[in-house]
């Protein structure tokens, strides 16, 4: 019965976020509530962190966000007309993406064991089990436990804990139903966003990630990546929106999700980094476009700064840097590794987005100067040099993390293409 509590306060809350975000029409309704909901659930992960960190009682903050969550609807109720309550559309389209979510699903289940794959049971489960068990967080940072990377940010690992909590007991489903989640989400909010543009964007989306054969592999494993992907397409999605028609809202969740980016994992930091600084001066014209953008990103500046300036310990790959940095950079044979695993790797498991990106580039050229597509390819280059740098052997370092990495940009660049290449508006 714990468990009936917080799930009752995280509903409430999504739906009270995904009925005020009818108010903004440039919102497609289909992405509402999943927005509603992945908002509820940071915000909820947020509470539980504090919770454990000031040794509070979660049911006692579950309770108080429940009542919010009351008072909140009310308040909508009372400023807005109500939602209209419509019957389920199941077009022909709608109905192959529930095909397409099934089959994506049927190849996520094969590769989805019990506690996931290593690095999953070694950081993120784990983590989430030093939160679990408030007594003994701090452990977490222990100079003992290093390998577990304590320098990553916590928004995964804070939901499985506080599901745990919910239920009073670590179990082995949380974190797969947690990867399935974001998994889902990913493809409905993929969909979603594309049908604005044209429904049969959104179904190519869905057909090229099933025809991509690591995203529900490395999906299933129960790692931050695909959370990582779902909140830098969540940030596209938004910013292509507000670029339509700046309503004020759109704007500020799109600095919002962009802030939280960084909450995911060390390279949504870097997102974070990069889109803003993108965003920020694409509109610097826009006084208050950027006020809202900025005023979004407080928050999860503010929870990201305060994790990695008071708890974090440096990260491992900065730390390992010296003075063979520049000969790293200046190793010939080392780029050309790293290249020839980025074009293996794309060959083999992104044939199709190959394949769909230069036809945009042909026919929509100004997509590529767009700072959506500057953001993911600063991204990738990012990436790029992580590897040069990498303090660790390079082969082993490409092997067990670059497919990885690239899942994270699929669903952004799926978008971005997509929704140029069935736009109609050439600016795209």
């Amino acid at each position: 019965m714990s468990i009936l509590l917080p799930s009752l306060s995280i509903m409430l809350l999504s739906g009270a976020i995904g009925w005020w975000l009818t108010t903004v029409p440039v919102i497609p309704q289909a992405i509402r509530l999943p927005i509603g909901f992945i908002a509820s659930a940071i915000l909820h992960s947020l509470l539980f962190d504090m919770s454990v960190i000031l040794g509070l009682s979660f049911q006692a903050c579950s309770w108080a966000s429940a009542i919010f969550s009351v008072f909140l609807l009310i308040r909508l109720y009372h400023l807005f007309d109500r939602p209209p309550l419509r019957a389920p559309s199941f077009s022909l389209a709608h109905s192959a993406a529930l095909g397409l979510i099934y089959y994506l699903s049927t190849e996520f289940i094969p590769h989805s064991g019990r506690w996931g794959r290593w690095d999953a049971r070694a950081i993120w489960t784990m983590h989430a089990s030093f939160l679990f068990h408030a007594d003994h967080w701090r452990n977490l940072f222990s100079p003992a436990i290093s390998w577990t990377h304590a320098d990553y940010p916590l928004m995964l690992s804070s939901i499985i804990a506080m599901c745990w909590r919910a239920m009073d007991k670590e179990t082995a489903i949380v974190p797969c139903v947690i990867a399935y989640v974001i998994f889902l989400m990913s493809s409905v909010i993929l969909y979603g966003a594309l049908t604005r543009v044209h429904r049969l964007a959104g179904i190519t989306a869905l057909c090229l990630l099933a025809l991509s054969p690591l995203y529900a592999k490395i999906a299933a494993y129960q790692g931050a990546d695909t959370l990582t992907g779902l909140f830098i397409l969540v940030t596209l999605v938004l910013s292509v929106l507000s670029d339509t028609r700046p309503y004020g809202l759109v704007v500020f969740l799109t600095g919002w999700f962009c802030g939280f980016t960084g909450w995911t994992k060390n390279e949504g930091i870097a997102f974070a980094v990069i889109f803003s600084g993108l965003f920020l001066w694409h509109h610097r014209h826009k006084g208050t476009a950027n006020a809202f953008f900025i005023a979004g990103l407080v928050l999860p500046v503010v929870v990201v700064s305060c994790f990695k300036i008071f708890l974090a310990p440096s990260n491992d790959i900065i730390e390992g840097q010296g003075m063979e940095a520049a000969s790293k950079l200046l190793n010939v044979a080392r780029h050309k590794t790293i290249l020839n695993f980025f074009l293996k790797t794309s060959l083999d498991c992104y044939l199709s987005l190959l394949v769909i990106a230069p036809v945009v580039f042909v026919i929509r050229f100004k997509t590529w100067r767009t700072y959506q597509m500057a953001a993911l390819l600063l991204l990738l280059v990012t990436y790029y040099f992580i590897f040069v740098l990498t303090p660790r052997n390079l082969t082993w370092h490409l092997e067990t993390a670059a497919g990885r990495l690239f899942i994270q940009l699929l669903p952004g660049f799926l978008f971005v293409l997509l929704n140029a290449l069935f736009s109609r508006n050439e600016a795209l």
